[in-house]
């Protein structure tokens, strides 16, 4: 009988852990991204340019207010990893692209841009995800590794 009952309560506490978690899953399909804008529309791989991105979080087509957005680059530098949407659901934040060496050091490929909703979630964490892809362009300028590495024009003979 113990055992009976040791079964049964495994069993609804297993049925509460999925449903939470289901829950959860269904509340994060339910926030959406939207590309408000970006600065620049070509984002050149010179390590010196800045990207400023605008992205909104919507939840039911109403802005969401006090949400904390994790953020990543595929490459290149974001000064923040973690903004705040505002009260219209917008957060803004600026990306630094990488370096264009060569083919060899350092490939030319496009940016991928993640989002992670840290707060949409009530009792797992199942993150709203989005995803942007930028194109990146080679620096019109040869000498981008020379000025990269340092500004002196003497570091050459060094």
């Amino acid at each position: 009988m113990k055992r009976k009952a040791g079964w049964i309560a495994a069993a609804v506490l297993a049925l509460a852990i999925g449903s939470a978690y289901a829950y959860d899953v269904v509340q994060a399909k339910a926030y959406e991204y939207e590309l408000v804008s970006v600065s620049s529309q070509n984002i050149v791989a010179d390590g010196l340019s800045t990207v400023r991105i605008s992205v909104k979080l919507s939840k039911d087509d109403k802005p969401v207010n006090g949400h904390t957005i994790y953020i990543y680059a595929s490459n290149g530098t974001l000064p923040a990893s973690r903004c705040v949407t505002d009260a219209d659901g917008v957060i803004v934040f600026r990306y630094y692209p990488y370096v264009y060496l060569s083919d060899e050091l350092t490939p030319l490929e496009d940016v991928t841009i993640y989002l992670q909703d840290e707060s949409n979630s009530t009792f797992f964490m199942v993150c709203a995800k989005a995803e942007f892809v930028f194109p990146v362009e080679k620096p019109e300028s040869e000498d981008v590794w020379r000025d990269w590495q340092s500004q002196r024009p003497e570091a050459e003979n060094d």
